[in-house]
């Protein structure tokens, strides 16, 4: 059962007037602004015992320091119930369950805590950016899944800094010149998704239009870039297995049925058709030929998609 308390402070006499009306509690979660009368690991011992789960994150108006934590050290915390707590920034919580799972290269972890080894801090972190070279990163991060690339980062560096082999969706925010990124791609053996945010032309040169097999999800997010920037025919080529397409920039209709024609695989497929500075009536006529179009093919091939418009994108299951 979770429990907020984001408004006034909280007391330790609040908690226990709500828990005494709980007998039967089992599971609970409290997030709450709290008095510091919180940080007492004995007194909540004879409150919740009898739990089988207890996670919590307390927003305090004071500083800890690592002796604040020792009635957390105990027995009954760290060997009969396994939780674990740790602090920092004003903010106690249980770990992992409120660990940081998404971060940078200047991710450090709690400054007190009552765990072992701060490896479970990393191993949380399953986002990461890195908007620089990471030559000061001192950890590894084991378990980054969304790994987002900021700058140019040569291979070996990488590996020092992240666990490739978990990375599944690849975010590219940089130039692709002269960079290895094939090379990259092979050292991600469950990599699926990727998402270029800077130069589509360039990737597909660095590339040399080999076929990435693997990967099943395509985002093209850069919203400023011109569909002639790359060839479609060539995303193709390259991307052969696509069955998730995302293209967030304009794209005419004659493109949007180019890449639905081109890209063999498609389930889904999403695209840009008018900007944000397009008047109401700009964007209901683009509305209405792109529907026009969709329904003439679905009519003539007998094809069983359907589609969506929002205010700027057009969503198609295919």
């Amino acid at each position: 059962m979770l429990f907020e308390f984001l408004g006034t402070n909280v007391s330790m006499d609040d908690i226990e007037r709500m828990l005494s009306n709980l007998p039967r509690l089992k599971y609970l979660e409290l997030v709450a602004n709290c008095n510091n009368d919180v940080v007492n690991g004995q007194r909540w011992q004879m409150k919740v015992k009898s739990l089988v789960t207890f996670k919590f994150m307390f927003y305090l108006s004071v500083q800890l320091q690592s002796q604040d934590l020792d009635s957390f050290r105990t027995s009954f915390w760290l060997e009969e119930k396994h939780w674990f707590v740790a602090y920092i920034h004003r903010r106690l919580f249980s770990v992992p369950y409120f660990t940081v799972t998404e971060t940078d290269e200047n991710f450090r972890s709690p400054l007190y805590s009552t765990v072992t080894t701060n490896t479970i801090f990393y191993e949380s972190i399953g986002k990461l950016q890195l908007t620089e070279t990471c030559g000061n990163v001192n950890n590894h991060f084991t378990h980054v899944q969304t790994l987002t690339l900021c700058v140019p980062i040569l291979l070996p560096t990488l590996e020092k800094t992240v666990n490739l082999n978990r990375v599944q969706h690849l975010i590219l925010r940089f130039s692709i010149e002269n960079f290895p990124i094939k090379l990259l791609i092979n050292e991600m053996p469950d990599l699926h998704r990727i998402s270029i945010e800077y130069d589509v032309k360039n990737f597909l040169k660095q590339v040399r239009c080999e076929t990435i097999e693997k990967i099943r999800i395509l985002e093209i997010s850069n919203p400023f870039m011109d569909i002639d920037d790359y060839n479609i025919e060539q995303l193709c080529t390259v991307f052969s297995n696509i069955k998730h397409l995302h293209v967030d920039h304009i794209c005419s209709t004659i493109q949007i049925f180019d890449f639905l024609d081109r890209f063999k695989h498609l389930s889904t497929a999403s695209f840009h058709y008018v900007s944000w500075s397009a008047s109401e009536e700009e964007a209901q006529q683009c509305r209405l030929k792109i529907q026009s179009v969709l329904d003439r093919i679905r009519r003539l091939q007998r094809l069983n998609y359907t589609y969506r418009f929002d205010c700027l994108s057009v969503h198609i299951w295919i």
